[in-house]
C-alpha cells in the first residue's frame, strides 16, 4: 500500500495574549489569515450554514473540543451504539464519522503504538480553521461560523496513512452527503484507487481541496515531482482537485511550499496560523484548547476548503468547475519579484469577499434554470414567466413576458433575507387568474406566501415549525379535483421528511413522507394526475448526496412506482416537475440534474 504523510506544520509553544474581540472570539486578533482573505467582509453576506457539510479527511478531530463541537456532524440516519447499520451503509453506529485506520466509529484521535504530538492534534487544527464556532466569546473562529464538520479518521498516531484507506474516507465523506472534502496530506506516487475516488467525488459534485506540499529548500516544482493527491487528474485529465500553496503575512511564497501550475489553482495564508487543538486537561501535551503558530501548506488548504463552503452557504448549486473558476478570480496578486515562480503558485491569494462578488454572476444561469416557473395563462391572459431570485440576491419575484421584459418585480420577503425564493404559479383561488406562491429558501422560515400577478400579498401561511430554516420548495397541482389549484410544500436539508399540501388559505390536508421518517429534508415535491384517472399522485426526489431515485405515490402516502432518473451513482440531486408536455390528457414527470450534473432533462 502507499503510504501518505501529514504535512506537519512548525508548532511553537510560545503563548499569546488575549486581545480585543471582534467578532467576540477570544482570540479573534490573532487570526491575521481572516483579514487577508477578506473574510470580515465576505460574512456581511454569509457566515455559513448548518446545511453544508465538510469532511475533514485527517488524524481525527476532538469530538469534545469546546469550540468544535456544536459544528460538529452527525449521521441523522444512524442509531448510536445498537450496533446495526441503520442507514445501510456499510458502517455499523457510525452516528458521528467512521475512524479508517482502526475501522471503528470513533473517528477522534487516537493513539496506535509510537505516536507523533504533532500528528495527534493535527486534525483539529484543520477543523478549526474551517469551522470553528463563531460568535460564542470564547477561543477563535472558521472561516465558517457555522458548518458541519464531518470527521474521518485516515491518517494514524504516527502522522500517516495508507491509499486504500483514504480513498475509502474520500468514498464515505461523498456517500454521506458531503460538499467539500479537506486533504492536508501529500504522498509522491499516483495511485489509482485513490485517483478514482477523488474523481468519484468531482463527478458527484463535491469540491475537493488538497494541500500541495513542503520541502524545506523552496519547494518543489511539481511539474517535475508531482505531489499526490493534489495532482490528482480525472481518467479524461479532468481537474479534479484545488490545490493550494501557502502564502506568508506579506503576500509572499512561504519559503517552504510546493508549487507547479498543472497541480496548483490558488494559494493561501500557510504561515504562522492559530487554531483549535487537541484538548485533554489531564495530559499535558494537550492541556490547551487553542494554540500556534502553524505553518505549511497543510493550514493554507483549510481556509480554501472553508472558502469553498462559505460559497455554498450561498449557492449551494454552483458545480465544481464553478467553484474552482470562482475562487481563482477572486485572488488578490502575490508580492513576489519572481514572476515565473509567482506563476506556479496558482492565480494569486484567495479574496473570499471578491468571490462572493464573483460568484453572484455565475450563479445566475444555475438560478434561472432552477428557480423559473414557466406557465402559459388560457386565451385571456398573456403568457408570463416567473422568476424568484437566487440565493445571494434581495428575495425579489419578477414577472416577464416570453420576450424577456420584465413587467412587475417585488421583495418577496424582507430585503436583507439572501437565501432566494423559490416560486410556482397556478390558480389556487379558483378565480380564473393565476397567483404566484413562493417560498423562502435556506436560511428563511417556512414561510409560503401567494401573491397576485401584479404583487399584490393575498395570503400566507408557515408549512412547517417557524423556527425551522431549512428553506421551503413549492409547487402547484389540483390535488384533490376540486377545480383549483393546491400548493405542495417540501424542506431543504435537515427539515422535515413531510411533503405537504395545503389549499391557498394554508389548510393542510395531506401530507406524505416519500423516502420515510428518517429522512431529513433535501427533497423536491411536484404532483399532477400521471395517470388520468382524475386523482393527484405526489412526485417526489432528493437532492444533492443521494441516489437519483424519484417517487411516485398517492395522498394516503402508497408507493406506486419509482425509479432512477439518472445512473445509480450520480449524487448531485434531482430536481423534479409534472406537466402535460405532448399534449395527451396526462401528466408526464420533467427531471434536471443538480450540482455537478450536466444539462441533462
Amino acid at each position: 500500500m502507499i503510504k501518505f504523510c501529514l504535512i506537519l506544520a512548525i508548532f511553537l509553544t510560545t503563548p499569546f495574549a488575549v486581545f480585543a474581540r471582534v467578532p467576540n472570539d477570544e482570540y479573534f486578533s490573532e487570526l491575521w489569515h481572516l483579514q487577508k482573505i477578506k473574510a470580515v467582509e465576505a460574512w456581511n453576506i454569509s457566515i455559513g450554514s448548518k446545511e453544508v457539510i465538510v469532511a475533514v479527511l485527517d488524524s481525527g478531530i476532538d469530538l469534545d473540543h469546546p469550540d468544535l463541537k456544536d459544528n460538529l456532524w452527525k449521521n441523522e440516519k444512524e442509531s448510536p451504539f445498537d450496533n446495526i447499520d441503520n442507514d445501510k451503509n456499510g458502517y455499523a453506529d457510525d452516528f458521528q464519522g467512521w475512524d479508517f485506520v482502526s475501522d471503528d466509529n470513533d473517528p477522534s484521535p487516537t493513539e496506535e503504538g509510537a505516536s507523533n504530538t504533532d500528528a495527534l492534534i493535527h486534525g483539529t487544527v484543520i477543523a478549526g480553521i474551517i469551522g470553528s464556532k463563531g460568535g460564542n466569546s470564547i477561543g477563535v473562529v472558521g472561516v465558517n461560523w457555522d458548518v458541519k464538520l464531518m470527521p474521518v479518521r485516515v491518517i494514524d498516531s504516527a502522522g500517516t496513512g495508507q491509499s486504500d484507506k483514504v480513498a475509502k474516507g474520500i468514498r464515505y465523506a461523498v456517500s454521506n452527503g458531503a460538499d467539500v472534502i479537506n486533504l492536508s496530506f501529500t504522498g509522491t506516487v499516483d495511485n489509482q484507487d485513490l485517483s478514482q475516488a477523488v474523481e468519484y467525488a468531482y463527478k458527484a459534485g463535491v469540491v475537493v481541496v488538497a494541500a500541495v506540499g513542503n520541502d524545506p529548500d523552496g519547494g518543489v516544482d511539481m511539474s517535475k515531482s508531482p505531489i499526490y493527491p493534489a495532482c490528482s487528474k480525472g481518467a479524461n485529465g479532468e481537474d479534479t482537485v484545488i490545490g493550494v500553496s501557502a502564502s506568508d503575512e506579506n503576500d509572499d511564497k512561504a519559503n517552504f511550499s510546493n508549487y507547479g501550475a498543472s497541480c496548483t489553482d490558488i494559494a493561501a495564508p500557510g504561515t504562522n496560523i492559530v487554531s483549535t487543538l487537541l484538548f485533554n486537561p489531564s495530559d499535558i501535551r494537550f492541556e490547551d484548547a487553542y494554540g500556534g503558530y502553524w505553518s505549511g501548506t497543510s493550514v493554507a488548504a483549510p481556509i480554501v476548503s472553508g472558502a469553498a463552503a462559505l460559497l455554498r452557504s450561498v449557492y449551494p448549486n454552483l458545480s465544481v468547475d464553478s467553484i474552482r473558476s470562482i475562487l481563482k478570480l477572486s485572488v488578490d496578486p502575490l508580492n513576489m519579484s519572481d514572476s515565473v515562480l509567482r506563476a506556479q503558485m496558482g492565480s494569486g491569494r484567495l479574496n473570499i469577499a471578491n468571490a462572493f462578488e464573483i460568484a453572484k454572476q455565475f450563479a445566475t444561469d444555475v438560478a434561472s434554470s432552477q428557480q423559473v416557473s414557466p406557465q402559459v395563462m388560457n386565451s385571456e391572459s398573456a403568457g408570463v414567466i416567473v422568476a424568484g431570485s437566487a440565493a445571494g440576491s434581495a428575495p425579489r419575484v419578477a414577472v416577464m413576458d416570453y420576450s424577456g421584459t420584465v413587467s412587475k418585480n417585488w421583495f418577496a420577503y424582507a430585503e436583507a433575507f439572501l437565501g432566494g425564493v423559490n416560486v410556482a404559479i397556478g390558480d389556487v383561488d379558483a378565480d380564473g387568474a393565476p397567483e404566484i406562491i413562493t417560498g423562502a429558501g435556506a436560511g428563511g422560515g417556512p414561510h409560503v406566501r401567494v401573491f397576485s400577478l401584479d404583487g399584490t400579498l393575498e395570503s400566507q401561511f408557515f408549512a412547517y415549525d417557524q423556527t425551522n430554516r431549512s428553506g421551503i420548495f413549492v409547487s402547484v397541482a389540483d390535488a384533490n379535483s376540486d377545480g383549483r389549484a393546491d400548493i405542495i410544500v417540501s424542506q431543504g436539508s435537515g427539515g422535515s421528511s413531510e411533503v405537504r399540501v395545503f389549499d391557498s388559505r394554508g389548510t393542510l390536508f395531506a401530507s406524505v413522507s416519500p423516502f420515510g421518517t428518517d429522512q431529513r429534508g433535501a427533497i423536491r415535491a411536484s404532483a399532477g394526475d400521471l395517470n388520468n384517472d382524475g386523482k393527484a399522485e405526489i412526485v417526489a426526489s432528493r437532492s444533492r448526496g443521494y441516489s437519483p431515485v424519484v417517487r411516485v405515490l398517492d395522498l394516503s402516502g402508497k408507493l406506486i412506482l419509482e425509479f432512477n432518473a439518472y445512473a445509480p451513482l450520480f449524487l448531485g440531486g434531482v430536481n423534479v416537475s409534472v406537466s402535460d408536455i405532448d399534449a395527451d390528457g396526462k401528466d408526464e414527470i420533467v427531471t434536471g440534474t443538480g450540482a455537478g450534473g450536466g444539462p441533462h432533462v
